[in-house]
């Protein structure tokens, strides 16, 4: 990257306002079928490895993109729409990461094509989609939701936004639906900040090819390594498939120091199995032992990538753009005053 460039990432009020939803969803796939299916046979079909009792050998079995990566209804908020009655229950399923996956979906053809996204839209597409495998899943969820509660949204919003002074509290249902309300704006708050894409847009992006086509993938596929600092180096490297691999780092010379690593492929497969939280992929069961000694037994790694992440997020998540939640809040108190004009109408 030689000039800055400015995120493209629209605004998620009025992208996801009337996405229409025809059933909702209850296989939740918090690892994308889009990604998956790079490491699928001619029927496709990938191998999926897990563990399912503590200390147990893992277990390979051949399955197709649908019925793996998913929790039941796992992102289903109930309340959500008492505070925007424009999304329902099934809002962060079927618009929110429907919409992040179908907009990476070009970046992800042209990386398997050997062709770096350039453009604002394509790398901000690609950037968010990269954020939200970080995050996306069942375990980070569950552990988000339990930090929430009806007054914790409320300090949110009065917190984090400025637009939000002239609202009254008052109109805001009960404590359970706000739990819900306080979920999908944090969300989106991470994964569609604008100051975090804009900051991964201008790193240096590379492909690293593996001839051997060994390259593994898992339910926390993304490897984080070290922050964007004025003291060290940081890269995230990710699996675009069975032989392909993207680096993002915060300089040229940071990737070319990770991609001439003579076992860098060995290194992100480590990481990938020892972080994964219950799942890993492979196109064939070669690997089978090399997984079986890593996946479930390193607990210092379980949801490591999330916190390192998440310290990311904490250093760059304020700057020029606003942030997602100021978003919400202006279309929420759009309709609260539309609410508050019929009943003084009537």
């Amino acid at each position: 990257m030689t000039d800055k460039q400015t995120t493209d990432v629209g605004d998620v009020s009025e992208s996801r306002r009337n996405v229409p939803i025809k059933q909702e969803s209850k296989r939740h796939h918090h690892v994308p079928q889009l990604y998956l299916k790079r490491w699928c046979d001619k029927h496709n079909k990938l191998y999926e490895f897990r563990r399912f009792i503590k200390n147990t050998e893992v277990k390979s079995h051949p399955k197709s993109t649908k019925h793996t990566g998913f929790a039941w209804n796992c992102y289903d908020l109930d309340g959500l729409s008492s505070v925007f009655p424009t999304l329902g229950k099934t809002h962060l399923e079927d618009s929110f990461f429907k919409s992040i996956d179908q907009s990476a979906d070009r970046s992800l053809i042209l990386l398997n094509n050997l062709e770096i996204p350039s453009s604002n839209e394509d790398r901000s597409s690609f950037a968010v989609f990269l954020i939200s495998l970080v995050v996306r899943n069942p375990w980070f969820f569950k552990s988000m939701r339990s930090e929430f509660n009806g007054s914790d949204f409320k300090k949110l919003v009065s917190e984090s936004s400025v637009v939000n002074r002239t609202l009254e509290f008052s109109h805001l249902p009960a404590k359970e639906n706000c739990l819900d309300s306080a979920c999908a704006l944090f969300f989106e708050e991470i994964i569609v900040n604008k100051n975090i894409v804009d900051n991964i847009i201008n790193c240096h992006w590379e492909l690293a090819c593996d001839e051997n086509a060994r390259l593994l993938t898992s339910d926390a596929p993304v490897w984080w390594s070290g922050f964007g600092d004025n003291d060290s180096d940081f890269f995230a490297m990710l699996s675009i498939s069975p032989s392909l691999s993207l680096i993002i780092g915060n300089s040229a010379r940071t990737v070319d120091i990770v991609k001439n690593s003579r076992s860098l492929f060995k290194q992100y497969n480590d990481n990938i199995c020892k972080q994964a939280f219950e799942m890993v992929y492979s196109n064939n069961q070669k690997q089978t032992r090399f997984i079986e000694n890593r996946l479930g037994i390193f607990g210092e790694y379980f949801g490591l990538s999330n916190y390192k992440f998440m310290e990311f997020f904490d250093a760059h998540r304020c700057g020029e753009y606003p942030s997602p939640i100021d978003e919400r809040l202006v279309n929420m108190r759009s309709y609260l005053h539309e609410v508050s004009d019929v009943d003084s109408v009537k």
